[in-house]
């Protein structure tokens, strides 16, 4: 005994001082900084830093900093990936990235921006899910050991999640060209049917044959992207041509088909179309999704190690490049560049590269409370905007033209990456936020900011096919009549004037499904309970009979509480709406009174319906008398949880005795 005490003791010690020795020595000291403004509310910080490790080991850092205030309101945090005019997902540097993102987005330019998430190859794509700006999914799922961010259209707000969850449905989103405006959405019939039902639209794709005669066919021959990774398809892109032929489509393109005779006309104007899952529940007001190796900072807290968890503990305790973002307690939104691999300053900066533990204390120093690890090493670039209007690198990448030619580290050009995280600034920024969604109404708050150089002639709130004018640039609006259980589609439309030339955009839109399988909303309650009492004629038998409106199908077992003999009578279904239990036995002349008692699931707790019901039993088909319900009588239940506690007291009573038998034995 003696020996399985030390050794615990000796385990407890150990544990303390590796957990001391992990917390003891780590500091941060700034050092020599320069700033710059990059946008009213955005500045970066450049500075040459010393940071103490754990173990009491002193570095130079190389810090790049960009940080975005709350008050920035015209600037987005986006997540951008890169296609090839092919539709193939394809690597850039970050500058290229940048660069790709303000060529296919007109009415938006590019601040800063980091890198993104890991990248795999074969095909090219990130490793954990990517949402790109406007709500594009290029990838459905994290890596079991990863974790992604989404993003709010504030970038006030981060949504870490550990699995993605879109469901199993396809959508079609059909959009205006020159305004992204979205005009109508349609669940699909599943991709590369064989055969179309009456008013269905399907996909195809992936070098799939359509024989389906007289069905008119819409190609996409060049898409904007066009994915199939982690069992999810993405494609987007303009249609080109159509035609009445049955035809085989490429694995580089892909086409529509639909018996819907309103979509029909949609698609003869040659819309821009895209096909995805659908963004709800917990992303429904995220504006971007990328993935992360690690969370480093929890509430204004360093992580251990062990915490952190991650690619590895190696490569957590290790000192490499290291790219971050993270949001403040106001909600600055925070992006951070740490050099390494460079202490000789070879390529004209001194800096070892740092931990995760250093890399957190880092963020928390300017301003985070919580903060994430990116991918790093010789993927860790940020590049700025400079006052040429150039996108520019500003740190020291580990790998690229910055070292000198014949070093080691000298590449022709930055190392391509995935996807980056990009401050971006539209012509007219749209906040937006939707709460308390029921089935047919929400609260959507927004706020509008234009730029400096643009005239706002008019902004225009588009909810289905109703336009409302907002006069104010901020507010709250409750949409009410929205499409029962079904998919409403939002657009914040503007004309302006920008250099004396007139556009009209969409600058915010959004998919909202108001079914309850989407988890945008809370299931409604059941209502407008009735209950009917009904004399089996020539029995002593009679009916309780409970109607309701349950609009979203809730209610899964109904029982009816017989309070006389305090006995559960189950109800079995007529229909959706009404449930029907027998009384046996009933005496003539009787009074009874009932509760009525429902389960929303077979888990859930049970609800009782807050009026006593009651009814006196006349057989013969003698005039039955309803009272008007009584007030509610406290129910004492003998149901199964009443008994499962009563075994459960019972045995603990039991337990006591035996122990304080055995305790009065050993004492004689």
């Amino acid at each position: 005994m003696k020996k399985i005490i030390t050794i615990m003791i000796i385990f407890l010690l150990s544990s303390f001082f590796y957990l001391n020795v992990e917390a003891a020595g780590l500091e941060f000291t700034k050092g020599e900084f320069s700033t710059s403004a990059l946008s009213i509310g955005v500045e970066h910080m450049n500075s040459s830093s010393t940071i103490i490790n754990d173990v009491g080991t002193s570095s130079k850092q190389n810090i790049n900093v960009v940080i975005k205030n709350n008050d920035a309101k015209n600037v987005k945090v986006v997540t951008w990936t890169k296609f090839t005019s092919s539709g193939a997902w394809t690597f850039g540097t970050v500058e290229d990235i940048a660069r790709d993102f303000e060529n296919k987005n007109p009415g938006y330019s590019v601040l800063a921006g980091v890198n993104g998430d890991y990248f795999a190859y074969s095909p090219s794509r990130s490793v954990n899910s990517n949402i790109n700006a406007n709500g594009d999914i290029i990838k459905a799922s994290n890596h079991t050991k990863y974790l992604s961010v989404g993003i709010n259209s504030s970038a006030t707000d981060l949504v870490i999640n550990k699995t993605m969850d879109f469901g199993s449905l396809y959508y079609l989103t059909i959009y205006e060209p020159n305004t992204n405006k979205i005009l109508r959405v349609v669940k699909l019939q599943g991709l590369n049917a064989k055969a179309l039902s009456a008013d269905a639209t399907t996909v195809y794709y992936n070098g799939t044959t359509i024989n389906l005669d007289g069905a008119k066919k819409f190609v996409v021959k060049t898409p904007i992207g066009l994915s199939f990774m982690d069992t999810h398809l993405y494609a987007k892109g303009q249609i080109s041509e159509s035609t009445y032929e049955n035809l085989t489509v490429s694995d580089k393109e892909f086409a529509v088909v639909t018996n819907d005779q309103t979509l029909l006309q949609l698609l003869d104007q040659f819309p821009i179309v895209r096909v995805q899952k659908m963004i709800s529940g917990n992303l429904l007001n995220t504006n971007s999704v990328i993935g992360i190796d690690s969370q480093i900072l929890k509430d204004g807290n360093v992580r251990s190690f062990t915490q952190i968890d991650g690619q590895s503990d190696s490569n957590n305790r290790s000192r490499h490049p290291r790219t971050s973002f993270g949001i403040s307690e106001n909600g600055s939104f925070i992006i951070a560049t740490v050099d390494g691999r460079q202490v000789t300053g070879d390529a004209g900066v001194y800096s070892s590269g740092v931990d995760l533990r250093e890399l957190a204390l880092i963020m928390k120093s300017y301003g985070a409370v919580q903060a994430f690890n990116l991918d790093g090493g010789g993927s860790s670039e940020m590049v700025i905007k400079n006052e040429s209007g150039e996108i520019e690198t500003i740190n020291s990448p580990s790998e690229g033209p910055n070292f000198p030619i014949g070093h080691t580290y000298h590449k022709s050009a930055y190392r391509s990456v995935a996807n980056a995280l990009l401050f971006v600034v539209p012509d007219i920024n749209v906040q937006s936020n939707y709460s308390i969604i029921t089935s047919n109404s929400l609260l959507l708050d927004y706020q509008i900011n234009a730029t400096s150089n643009i005239s706002v002639e008019q902004s225009r709130l588009i909810v289905n096919s109703e336009i409302l004018t907002l006069n104010e640039q901020s507010g709250h609006i409750s949409l009410t009549n929205l499409i029962e259980n079904g998919l409403n589609t939002v657009n914040f439309e503007f004309t302006y004037l920008k250099n004396g030339e007139r556009f009209t955009k969409v600058f915010e839109s959004k998919i909202i499904d108001l079914s309850i399988d989407s988890g945008n909303r809370e299931p409604n309650e059941p209502t407008n309970f009735t209950v009917e009492f009904i004399d089996i004629e020539d029995t002593d038998n009679f009916e309780v009979k409970v109607c309701y409106v349950d609009t979203d199908k809730m209610i899964t077992k109904l029982s009816v509480l017989l309070k006389n003999v305090n006995l559960y009578i189950p109800a079995s279904s007529e229909n959706d709406s009404c449930q029907t239990a027998i009384i046996l036995n009933a005496k003539n002349n009787t009074t009874y009174e009932f509760n009525i008692k429902y389960f929303f699931n077979e888990n859930s707790e049970s609800r009782n319906l807050e009026t006593t019901y009651s009814h006196t039993f006349k057989p013969n088909n003698e005039e039955p008398i309803d009272q008007e319900p009584i007030d509610e009588i406290p129910i004492v239940e003998k149901d199964n949880d009443y008994l499962l506690i009563s075994i459960i007291g019972g045995f603990i009573i039991l337990c006591a005795s035996v122990t304080i038998y055995i305790v009065s034995k050993r004492r004689i």
